[in-house]
């Protein structure tokens, strides 16, 4: 066994010879047993699945600490990175000094607790993840991430990004944040939270730089009105929970740029929604069950809007035609609504001519008069949806299931057995039929008013002499415009 690691590591430095550098690492990987590897800017210790456990993680840390501090090593402009994931610690001590570490994480291990200040020998540090351990309500604590004592008092740390996912934690310490002022992302998903006790909303209204909060599966039904006044979130994810309607607590926010609502149980949207997220850039509404209309006005206020995927919900048969307001949404440039419920769609609810990517697949399409204007721009934008003669395909009427809406053609009309099954529904069309008939009874009104008075100018008048009248018939100007 000796011959054969003496062996493999002698052809090993053979290859990497030509950087000492790169000699090095090999040598510093068999004194703590991690994989080193480079990554552009970035020096990963790849420790992961190594039995690291209770009794042995010093041993490991200490051959790292040696290894990051030596001279032919150290390098100012790289990062380095420890990943202990995937091992049996339970508690974690505080860790040695590793003053060029940015990243460490310790996913996927049993972690339930650690020392006081147990980051504070790390001046660098930007990230840690625990993700996928055993912290609880009672652990962590802001002892965890308080910094070095220097005049009777703890510095904080100069952590960003704190990832705290699919743990058991049931709520927040009101004070969890205490030394961690610059923190950007806080991830919480996958928590059982269910709800927002007032310690929680206290820990997380201290974070004053926060840009990006995943608070998704965490089994809440309800938010706080002003949970997100104070915190300037930029990102937010609240996907897989329990809201069955947008919380009002998103109308206190006017920073937030990207939105997931994905597989919640909302009925409906409207003009309420999201009515003051003026700056959100992309939203995600899709796989809600309940989900069954948008109605007039919905995303009128979002007019920095460029991307918007509303897909898979499959009751979600209805768009208002005055879902958005088209003349203001020129930022719109990405619209996915496959996999919906959806038959028809209004050719005026936005301009679709501006999109860059529309995805409009699996859809039960009514292929009728209706959506011929769907038929022309696919046909004249090929090159921009390649996929459109694939994807879109009829449902109704019979004689034209599963064909595609491009081969359909010629047969996007309006019988007597596609009326049947449109039933007369489409708006495009009614709301035509209805103009017609007002400017048909208007232009009748106009003429009758006419002939009036021109029967009333003609008549002779009772003064005793004869007029004859002066005045030629000349036909009525129409002052309609179609």
């Amino acid at each position: 066994m000796t011959i054969q690691v003496v062996t493999v590591a002698t052809l090993f430095l053979t290859l990497l010879s030509s950087s000492s550098l790169q000699n090095y690492y090999v040598l510093a990987a068999q004194q703590h047993n991690c994989d080193i590897r480079e990554e552009k800017l970035d020096i990963i210790f790849n420790c992961c699945d190594k039995s690291i456990n209770d009794g042995n993680s010093h041993i490991t840390l200490e051959s790292i600490q040696q290894s990051v501090q030596d001279e032919r090593y150290v390098n100012v402009n790289r990062n380095i990175h420890v990943l202990m994931d995937n091992n049996n610690m339970s508690y974690l001590k505080r860790l040695p000094m590793l003053s060029h570490v940015t990243k460490i994480s310790f996913k996927r291990n049993r972690l339930a607790d650690a020392d006081t200040g147990v980051f504070r020998s790390l001046p660098q540090l930007k990230i840690v993840d625990f993700g996928c351990n055993l912290f609880t309500g009672d652990s962590p604590t802001a002892e965890i991430f308080r910094g070095n004592e220097i005049r009777d008092r703890f510095e904080p740390l100069p952590l960003e990004h704190l990832i705290l996912s699919n743990n058991h934690i049931t709520y927040l310490h009101r004070d969890l944040f205490k030394y961690l002022p610059n923190l950007i992302t806080l991830e919480l998903n996958d928590n059982p939270l269910n709800h927002f006790t007032p310690d929680t909303e206290r820990a997380l209204h201290s974070l004053k730089k926060l840009r990006i909060l995943n608070l998704a599966n965490v089994g809440i039904s309800h938010i706080p009105n002003q949970l997100f006044e104070a915190i300037p979130i930029e990102t937010l994810f609240l996907n897989e929970n329990n809201l069955a309607e947008i919380p009002n607590s998103l109308s206190q926010s006017s920073t937030i740029r990207y939105l997931s609502l994905n597989e919640n149980p909302l009925r409906e949207i409207n003009s309420k929604s999201f009515a003051k997220l003026i700056r959100l850039q992309e939203l995600h509404i899709s796989g809600m069950k309940n989900l069954s209309r948008i109605e007039e006005n919905t995303f009128v206020s979002l007019m920095n809007l460029e991307s918007l995927t509303c897909s898979f919900n499959e009751k979600l048969e209805f768009i208002h035609p005055k879902a958005f307001a088209w003349r203001i949404h020129r930022k719109l440039k990405v619209l996915n609504l496959n996999n919906n419920a959806l038959r028809d769609l209004p050719q005026n609810l936005l301009d679709w001519r501006k999109l860059d990517v529309l995805n409009l697949r699996d859809n039960p399409w009514n292929c009728t008069c209706s959506l011929r204007w769907l038929y022309d721009l696919l046909e004249h934008r090929q090159h921009v949806y390649p996929e459109a003669n694939v994807g879109i395909r009829c449902h109704y009427p019979k004689r034209l299931r599963n064909n595609t809406l491009l081969f359909a053609g010629n047969d996007l009309i309006c019988d007597a057995e596609t009326a049947s099954v449109l039933g007369l529904s489409s708006n495009r069309s009614k709301d035509l039929i209805v103009c017609m008939i007002f400017l048909a009874l208007a232009y009748v009104a106009l003429q009758l008013i006419y002939f009036k008075r021109m029967k009333s100018k003609s008549s002779p008048r009772h003064s005793g002499t004869s007029i004859k009248s002066t005045v030629k018939y000349k036909p009525a100007q129409s002052m309609i415009y179609l």
